[in-house]
């Protein structure tokens, strides 16, 4: 049989079904029932509790090509639940056993659970609503020279079950590779992260060394060839980005788009809604994929002369929101709400920061204003807890905003910022600091509408409300820090991932001062893909008489949507 490494919580024999061999190893003793045959195999005659079997998993929604050793659990009438040599537990049916013969149900062990048990381990029930969740097995990842920054990032996207669920066939991933997008990485870097995600998803490992994918990685960006520090939510920008034109599904040079000029007048005209989608449907002219699908929404920008009080309009989409954590006058924000809402509040633009207004035609103070226009499926919020500084750091935990200070991520290139840095004048150094208290925010149900932070002009065609799936922290000051990940996976708990260590996190501790990236899944199932075929799977409360859309499809006849 396969063998293991032993962990300190399994040493020594387990229920007779084991025992600890020389070599430091555990090794399968055979079950009664499990029977050998004449081919080196084994046939099951009949199922029951404790049986160790070789069965086939869950991989994102598909069934695995091979199988895995494990221990049967419980038989959930026409599905087993086993677990697996790494922990992990998943509910397969029972054809997926090896060797298994079909039984009647009377022939069932006593005390089975009866046949309306739940069907499988990717959904777990939360408020009387389905959740999807990645099936993934609680599978560690190597640290090669401090990498932790990638694999907690690694984790994160190993439990967004929509994407375990697109890169586990690879004939799609195949199918939408785009290796002539100088934009990308030659479709490399996607072909090992499809690898990684499928390692992660499997129950047939407890640590997976990603030196594949990292070279694959170093081989696209040079800064990643090394073994610099970097900062996770850059990292997950640059990732995105790769594998987004990887696997771009437009093909050749990209068209040359010319963004409609929104002036006020335009928008009287025409409506915001529709000057939004005709700006959606631009970008899909050069941009499209599954990370568009998953993890692309709309903003809207709008700038305001401080002379004329001219306003300008844009569209533009977006991967990630940006949050602050402190408000414009340095106090902290307490909650995900307020720090939403603070994203959307007026920017005063001035100095080197003035803008040109073209009914005066020359720079001007004006006033810049965000706000989230259209959400997508999957929503990543980076907490920006880095501020950098001219000056000598203070002490204060939180120092007042003036106009010598700039909020950023650090810098993807050079690692993170160092207080230490030195400089021939100290006083006029860039300096950062770490922002520690806790912003906080529940598990569940987070309605991005009842925060404040959406528009009443923009409509969402499903309610715009959250699950926390995956977090990445940061443990550590600026410079000097580790990352770990905390992730919700197919059955419905919560592990905390530290490199190669995989341990247990209660749901009361996921959420910390720690908290740095956040991942949410929206309630609704549905992951349309995003193509200007179909104007009615946009996010966009589509008008039929909109111009720009004639000779586009009929909604009837738009594609079922794809379920995580």
């Amino acid at each position: 049989g396969d063998a293991l490494d032993a962990s300190p919580q399994m040493c020594g024999a387990v229920e007779g079904r084991v025992l600890l061999g020389d070599s430091g190893t555990l090794l399968p003793v055979a079950h009664g029932n499990v029977l050998p045959t004449a081919d080196g195999g084994s046939s099951v005659a009949r199922l029951q509790a404790g049986d160790e079997v070789h069965v086939f998993y869950h991989t994102g929604s598909r069934r695995s090509p091979e199988t895995a050793s494990g221990r049967l659990e419980r038989i959930l009438g026409e599905q087993v639940e086993v677990s697996f040599k790494n922990g992990a537990k998943q509910v397969v049916p029972k054809e997926w056993v090896q060797g298994h013969e079909a039984v009647d149900s009377s022939d069932l062990v006593e005390g089975s659970a009866p046949s309306s048990a739940p069907p499988s381990d990717r959904t777990a029930v939360a408020h009387g609503s389905e959740r999807l969740l990645s099936s993934g097995g609680l599978v560690g990842l190597v640290n090669l020279g401090n990498t932790c920054y990638m694999n907690a990032l690694l984790q994160c996207l190993s439990g967004t079950a929509d994407m375990v669920d697109y890169f586990s066939n690879s004939e799609v991933v195949e199918r939408d590779l785009n290796p002539e997008n100088f934009l990308g990485s030659g479709g490399v870097v996607a072909r090992e992260f499809a690898e990684l995600l499928r390692s992660l998803a499997s129950a047939e490992e407890q640590v997976v060394n990603p030196r594949k994918f990292k070279l694959a990685l170093a081989g696209a960006a040079e800064q990643f060839s090394g073994s610099d520090q970097h900062d996770s939510q850059e990292f997950a920008a640059y990732l995105l980005d790769c594998l987004h034109e990887d696997l771009n599904r437009v093909r050749g040079k990209k068209a040359l788009v010319e963004f409609p000029d929104l002036t006020p007048k335009v928008l009287q005209e025409k409506g915001e809604e529709r000057m939004a989608a005709e700006c959606w449907n631009l970008y899909l002219q050069r941009d499209k994929s599954i990370i568009v699908d998953l993890f692309q929404g709309q903003l809207r920008s709008q700038i305001t002369c401080s002379r004329c009080k001219f306003m300008s309009t844009k569209f533009d989409s977006f991967m990630y929101l940006s949050v602050p954590v402190v408000d414009h006058a340095g106090t902290p924000l307490d909650t995900l709400g307020e720090c939403l809402q603070q994203f959307a509040q007026e920017e005063q633009l001035i100095g080197d920061d003035r803008w040109y207004c073209p009914e005066c035609k020359q720079h001007v103070d004006a006033v810049k204003r965000l706000s989230i226009w259209k959400v997508p499926p999957v929503l990543l919020v980076h907490l920006m807890r880095f501020r950098v500084e001219m000056g000598i750091a203070r002490s204060a935990a939180v120092a007042p905003a003036d106009a010598s200070t700039s909020w950023v991520g650090q810098a993807l290139y050079s690692g993170l910022w160092c207080s230490g840095m030195s400089s021939a004048n100290e006083a006029q150094a860039p300096v950062s600091k770490k922002l520690s208290h806790k912003v906080s925010f529940g598990l569940e149900g987070l309605d991005l509408a009842a925060t404040g932070a959406l528009p009443a002009a923009s409509a969402q065609k499903v309610p715009p409300v959250y699950d926390l799936f995956a977090l990445v922290d940061h443990f550590g000051s600026c410079g000097f820090g580790h990352y770990t990940a905390t992730v919700r996976k197919g059955d419905g708990e919560w592990q905390r991932y530290n490199d190669e260590v995989v341990t247990p996190a209660s749901s009361k501790e996921v959420v910390s001062e720690k908290a740095y990236l956040a991942f949410f899944r929206r309630r609704d199932a549905a992951v349309r893909t995003q193509t200007q075929s179909f104007p009615d799977a946009w996010p966009h409360r589509i008008d039929r008489e909109w111009s720009f859309l004639d000779g586009r499809a009929d909604p009837s006849q738009v594609p079922a949507p794809r379920l995580a």
